[in-house]
């Protein structure tokens, strides 16, 4: 160990140099009655430890502290003080000195663990300033990465956003000029004629549900998927969707069953995005049946649900593969020859869509025996819903477990429908919102309570955005009142009582 000593007093020294070889026999010791002496050394920073007075020739005070801080940063310094400088003493340490020693009590001991002590301190010092510098390092290089990565996203959305519109617009001609062509509008059609234009509006549906998919991608990732979450019929959410079905099955030679009950409860849910999940798996089912299929829809209640389920008579799929067909770009491999290639996008999207609408997606299926894919729905009861909700929350670990009612009123009953439209409009696809009457919503929302202000404000600028803008009648005055924060996690309590009021007439609708 190096240890240099700045002292002008010639007794003090000497007492201080006997004291150190007591205790460490092995240490090198140097000194220097001036400060300028020690800061012209050109290996001051070479020392383990400096041992300087406060009364020194050319420097009084916490002055020589300072200076020898700037020379030798990373060298702990120890202060000698007469018995009257225990206050500049301190003063000392302040300005990054690590101990000092009174010079009226110069035992071994005293001295030994100071300077044992001032090393440890600050090698620890010194460690955790590389450790800071190091993350700090660390820091900016990650950012720069996820810039870039970021910068990569958005040039890839972008990139998929610009294909599939474009996309869309040849599409969009090939299926219509397709359906004159089938429908006679421009001449007579063989049977022929018909069959090969079936094939073609079939595989052009085909490419425009795979273009679907492309988007419905970019908009899940981005987080800009709308969600408009309400009260509809198991009818409704088939109805739209069949025709195109029914003709796909046809082409393909494959009978589509619908066997549905007509006298299940409402649903809670957008039924658009449970009408593409229903296509997506309707359209793999077609595509792996054996001709003649068949191919069967079918619905029932279970307890606080409805599992919709689609049932085919393909080839099946084996036990260890049927959970990865869930995630992207997965497609199953079967036995036999696949007419159609996609992107291995459906079933994933199907799975985010499901839970977006707080529902399960799952398969059974046996090899050689065909394959069930089912999706369930909770029934429009508000107590139900709140509860999926809670657990769709707290089951995703980008969501955190805090959630606000907000209730909105208007005074008048005119326009309400243009508030609605509003409200549906402005949500996140991770909040609900009910409508208890004509005139007063329920809003629940996932954030905390910081970010409550934010949100009503955000909320009201939009408002009054949208009356400006909107001609004729003026939209209603919006009067909100929040109730308190609710942790998901552990206020079972708080969450009961909100769906018992909603229970107590209101109406579920988003």
């Amino acid at each position: 160990m190096k240890i240099l000593i700045i002292e002008d007093h010639p007794g003090d020294l000497e007492l201080v140099c006997r004291r150190i070889a007591s205790v460490l026999p092995d240490a090198i010791v140097e000194c220097d009655i001036r400060l300028q002496a020690a800061l012209n050394r050109e290996n001051i920073q070479d020392f383990d430890t400096i041992l300087t007075d406060l009364s020194l020739p050319d420097s009084q005070g916490v002055a020589a502290v300072k200076r020898l801080k700037v020379a030798a940063p990373d060298v702990p310094l120890i202060v000698l003080t007469a018995l009257a400088d225990d206050k500049m003493a301190l003063e000392a340490i302040e300005e990054g000195a690590q101990d000092y020693v009174n010079k009226g009590d110069l035992r071994a001991d005293v001295i030994g663990r100071a300077i044992r002590y001032a090393v440890y301190r600050q090698r620890g010092i010194t460690e955790n300033e590389r450790l800071v510098r190091h993350l700090q390092e660390s820091k900016a290089l990650l950012e720069q990465k996820n810039n870039h990565l970021q910068n990569l996203c958005d040039t890839a959305q972008k990139f998929v956003d610009n294909v599939s519109h474009e996309f869309r617009t040849p599409l969009t001609v090939i299926m219509d000029y397709t359906n004159l062509l089938r429908d006679g509008l421009v001449g007579g059609v063989t049977e022929e004629q018909q069959r090969i234009l079936a094939i073609i509006d079939d595989r052009a549906c085909d490419l425009n549900n795979m273009v679907d998919d492309m988007l419905d991608v970019s908009k899940l990732e981005a987080g800009m998927l709308r969600v408009w979450r309400r009260e509809v019929t198991v009818d409704e959410v088939i109805r739209h969707v069949l025709p195109s079905l029914k003709r796909k099955a046809i082409v393909r030679g494959v009978e589509l069953v619908c066997d549905v009950p007509n006298d299940l409860p409402t649903l809670y849910c957008d039924d658009e995005k449970m009408g593409r999940v229903l296509i997506n798996l309707v359209v793999n089912a077609i595509k792996f049946s054996q001709p003649p299929g068949p191919v069967t829809i079918a619905a029932e209640l279970l307890d606080s649900e409805v599992k919709i389920s689609v049932t085919d008579n393909g080839p099946g799929i084996p036990r260890d593969k049927q959970q990865e067909l869930f995630e992207r770009f997965t497609q199953a491999r079967t036995g036999m020859k696949q007419e159609t290639k996609g992107f291995g996008l459906g079933l994933s999207i199907a799975k985010e869509l499901v839970d977006l609408n707080l529902g399960v997606i799952s398969v059974a299926s046996e090899e050689g025996h065909g394959s069930c894919f089912s999706f369930t729905v909770p029934i429009a009861h508000p107590p139900v819903v709140l509860q999926r909700y809670a657990s769709h929350l707290l089951s995703d670990v980008t969501c955190h477990p805090f959630i606000i009612p907000l209730r909105i009123r208007v005074d008048e009953s005119a326009s309400v429908d243009d508030v609605d439209d509003f409200l549906r409009g402005t949500l996140r696809h991770n909040d609900l919102v009910f409508r208890c009457d004509n005139q007063e919503w329920m809003l629940i929302l996932n954030l905390s309570e910081v970010e409550l202000d934010v949100f009503q404000e955000r909320l009201l600028d939009e408002y009054q955005l949208v009356a400006r803008n909107r001609p004729g009648s003026l939209l209603p005055e919006l009067q909100l009142e929040a109730g308190l924060p609710c942790n998901l996690k552990f206020g079972r309590n708080q969450l009961a009582s909100l769906a018992s009021q909603l229970a107590s007439g209101s109406v579920c609708y988003a």
